[in-house]
């Protein structure tokens, strides 16, 4: 499975996989609400961790964690001009 790929049978999307694919996105457009979609899909993942126990939705977690650990090491990359 790629986690850049978009998949259409997830209905509904997982909001936590929303949010980290707006967090990085909006990370390469200098996007000023970036820092604010990592924090709500950091949230709504640990949430969904703690209630969600289905198979399905165990593709979405492993892809919204691999989105912000990309995020991630791209934050702490020097930026170059």
């Amino acid at each position: 499975m790629n986690p850049f790929e978009f998949r259409t049978n997830l209905r509904p999307e997982p909001t936590f996989l929303v949010h980290a694919v707006m967090a990085l996105s909006g990370h390469h457009v200098h996007s000023t609400t970036s820092l604010h979609h990592r924090i709500v899909a950091l949230q709504l993942l640990r949430e969904s961790l703690n209630t969600n126990k289905s198979f399905e939705s165990t593709y979405s977690m492993l892809d919204t964690v691999i989105i912000l650990f990309s995020l991630d090491v791209s934050l702490t990359l020097p930026h170059m001009s």
